[in-house]
């Protein structure tokens, strides 16, 4: 089965994250082992439990109840009602990047770099190779998964970035981080997505958009989501599916799904896949989920930003599981309002009860006309 993942060309000149890959046999049933270690380390590296990864899903309950937080878009479990967290990123020099969090009084309380803090990197492996292929002619991209100590925690991240060879302030970065302290509990989990000064979404400055929003019409976007889940018994990992949004200009609305039957209208992508180690990431070796995270209808503000609460349903019978969220995002750079912006990118959080027990998950996702 072809399974196409966040493809490298969704944004500006079609450029978002680079995540394609060749769906592949088999699928992983292991507790997730992430190796930790940092690059140069050589006493090799070390073995993460999934309690020290994913901890305890009842001390992260504010998942579903924290909106995103614009400028950057990000979502995390900090917060009370809008999360607090706000992520800055620097492209460097070879395609490096590093993401700064801050918190709500606008203290570092996250650093990563892919340099100094590198586990894996991902280009090269199946789940990166066809992203290769998806990108225009004059693009790159490049994907990490990061792990560190910082203080007491642990953080487990996964990163990309793609931008345009000709001009490195069109790019965009996004990624999402899981950090559990030394009682091997989930203290934080988020997500974001940042972008260049030269790209179609850094009109966005939280206050005084330049964006023009149409007047009337409709618009739908198709696209891919991805992020971390943490489940019951430790049981965890990196989570992807396809996305469409529905937006009508005329009513300021947009609603859509991530895994739902309408999101692949070929019914070749059937609902939530799962990876739950390193190696069936590299590899893609899914899990097929059989749920879905519809995106209820939200509103669409005057400065270019939406959002909406979600919930989690069953593949196949739309059977609705306990569950709670909410998602949001960003169109791109629209300066006429007789016509459509040409893409959007977000977040999302939430938590859910499922057949399986009590999940949460966050994620990014992007998707185009």
């Amino acid at each position: 089965m072809k399974v196409t993942r966040l493809s490298g060309v969704a944004l500006a000149a079609a450029a978002i994250i680079g995540l394609s890959a060749c769906g592949g046999g088999g699928s992983s049933s292991l507790m997730p082992q992430m190796p930790g270690g940092m690059q140069g380390d050589t006493s090799g590296p070390t073995q993460l439990t999934e309690a020290q990864l994913y901890g305890d899903i009842d001390t992260y309950r504010e998942l579903g109840a924290n909106s995103p937080n614009f400028g950057s878009i990000t979502q995390s479990s900090n917060g009370n009602g809008i999360s607090t967290d706000r992520v800055e990123t620097t492209l460097e020099a070879g395609g490096e990047l590093t993401v700064v969090v801050r918190d709500g009084n606008g203290d570092v309380s996250l650093e990563l770099d892919s340099r100094a803090d590198l586990t894996e990197n991902l280009n090269g492996t199946a789940w990166m190779d066809d992203g290769a292929e998806d990108f225009p002619s004059n693009w790159s991209g490049n994907g990490w998964v990061l792990s560190k100590q910082d203080g007491n925690d642990t953080v487990v991240a996964v990163a990309y970035t793609a931008w345009e060879d000709t001009d490195d302030t069109n790019y965009f970065a996004g990624g999402y981080w899981v950090k559990v302290n030394a009682n091997d509990d989930v203290t934080e989990m988020g997500t974001f997505g940042d972008a260049g000064p030269g790209s179609v979404f850094s009109y966005y400055d939280g206050q005084n958009s330049s964006w023009e929003r149409p007047l009337a019409g409709t618009a739908t976007y198709r696209g891919e989501a991805e992020g971390a889940y943490v489940g019951p018994g430790g049981d965890g990992g990196v989570w992807w599916s396809m996305l469409m949004l529905n937006a009508n200009f005329s009513t300021n609305s947009i609603s859509g799904c991530a895994g739902c039957p309408d999101a692949d209208p070929n019914g070749v992508e059937r609902g939530i896949y799962t990876y739950s180690t390193i190696d069936d990431l590299k590899n893609d070796r899914w899990t097929e989920k059989g749920v879905y995270i519809a995106l209820n209808e939200g509103n669409i503000s005057n400065d270019g930003s939406f959002e909406g609460t979600l919930k989690v349903l069953e593949y196949g019978t739309a059977r609705e599981f306990t569950s709670q969220g909410k998602w949001g995002g960003l169109f791109s750079e629209n300066d006429n309002s007789a016509s459509s912006p040409g893409q959007v990118i977000g977040t999302l959080g939430g938590t859910a009860t499922t057949d399986t027990g009590d999940h949460g998950f966050i994620g990014i996702f992007s998707g185009q006309k």
